[in-house]
């Protein structure tokens, strides 16, 4: 069971990196050579991606103790893909259309399977 609560918080670490880093995205005048890494430095978004990043892969080498990698592997990034999709929803407007709702089904049936 240990196992599995460090997959889903890998999962939830693998959000908030991406989400975070999405907001770095759009925070930073990648145009402007000379100021790119003072501006870097001095957002948290970027922080906060990077020390999501690494927890993420703590908890991931963590639940591979316990997990087969191929299972670890699928679990991480396929709900990490649904989460992220319901989640850019609300935060940066993208349309979720029937087949996206289709494909999260999929992907989540997907998982399911191969836990079985």
């Amino acid at each position: 069971m240990k196992y599995w609560a460090a997959i889903l918080l890998a999962v939830l670490a693998n959000v908030t990196a991406n989400i975070s880093l999405k907001y770095f995205s759009k925070e930073i005048d990648f145009e402007s050579e000379s100021s790119v890494l003072i501006q870097s430095l001095s957002r948290p978004s970027l922080w906060i991606g990077l020390v999501s990043a690494a927890l993420l892969l703590v908890f991931y080498v963590y639940a591979l103790r316990g997990i087969s990698l191929a299972l670890a592997y699928a679990v991480v990034t396929g709900l990490a893909l649904v989460c992220l999709t319901l989640a850019s929803s609300p935060l940066f407007g993208l349309t979720i259309t029937w087949s996206n709702y289709a494909g999260m089904i999929l992907v989540v049936s997907g998982i399911l399977l191969l836990s079985t």
